[in-house]
């Protein structure tokens, strides 16, 4: 008989039912002690064992600590919740550049601050990323149905027409060069200065500009991942891919939650017929995580 039984919902909660709060206390001290040096943390388990939950009982406890809304900047970003709607890989890009953003407002900080130009560049080239492939497997774009935002999403929906249209030629390039007007002044800076750099050297001035932009705030940006083993392999391995642009930079704690045998089928099913040994596809994940 079913009589009596029944589930708990899933939905995370920062209320200790699985006494995480040693842990979750633990996981804060060594943050709190990292001081600005960058660090990444994994939170491991099967579904439904209180990884979401664990993680939002990090950040309360974080946000409890003294002065802590003037230490420490938090982000929550969830995959899957983009997953067949935008692109995950820009989508946190974006996420942490508009955190910052609405962090510098709070702060008050003026227009003639240094900061907002260093956020611009830092913007300009998630968007010059986002539409030029440069990024190798990290930001593919131009897919048709991606949800960017201004000047770029006409663009991308131009191409992404064009690709469903593609017996009116003449139609198409008429969008296509009517959204690409609009486009260029939004990038035309960017594009003049970086299209004869490396994919290196524009992926490490983007780190520069995030770095800068932390260093300008005095303040740690904390970005707690949530619900990747939820993603298709494709988007939780876009999400990995766009982290390591910020991984490792000061200032930063990034806490991943994820089934980490959920993560290695998905490295293996994104690379495809590539043959991976299992060392292989263990350190994908484990290079990612320092604790």
């Amino acid at each position: 008989t079913l009589e009596g039984v029944f589930m708990w919902n899933d939905i995370e909660t920062t209320s200790d039912y699985l006494h995480f709060s040693v842990i979750s206390r633990t996981v804060a001290d060594v943050i709190e002690e990292s001081g600005d040096n960058p660090i990444s943390i994994g939170v491991s388990g099967s579904w439904g064992s209180g990884k979401s939950s664990m993680v939002k009982m990090i950040g309360k406890e974080l946000l409890s600590r003294d002065n802590a809304h003037n230490k420490y900047i938090f982000l929550d970003f969830n995959a899957w919740l983009y997953q067949g709607y935008d692109d995950a890989r820009s989508a946190l890009l974006h996420s942490v550049s508009d955190t910052l953003s609405i962090k510098m407002k709070e702060q008050k900080i003026p227009e003639t601050n240094g900061a907002w130009e260093r956020l611009k560049n830092f913007t300009k080239r998630i968007n010059w990323f986002q539409v030029s492939k440069l990024t190798l497997p990290l930001l593919a774009g131009l897919i048709p149905g991606v949800n960017a935002a201004g000047a770029i999403g006409v663009f991308i929906s131009a191409i992404a027409s064009s690709l469903s249209n593609k017996a009116n030629v003449e139609e198409n390039s008429e969008n296509v060069n009517t959204a690409l007007e609009k486009l260029t002044p939004e990038l035309e800076s960017i594009i003049l200065n970086e299209s004869d750099k490396t994919i290196t050297e524009q992926v490490e001035e983007l780190r520069e500009d995030f770095k800068s932009l932390l260093e300008s705030l005095n303040m740690k940006l904390i970005v707690l991942v949530d619900d990747l083993d939820r993603c298709l392999p494709d988007t939780a391995i876009s999400t990995l891919e766009a982290m390591r642009l910020l991984l490792f930079v000061d200032r930063t704690a990034f806490i991943i939650a994820a089934d980490d045998q959920m993560i290695r089928n998905g490295v293996k099913a994104h690379f495809g017929d590539v043959e991976l040994s299992e060392g292989l596809v263990t350190s994908y994940f484990d290079k990612l995580i320092q604790v």
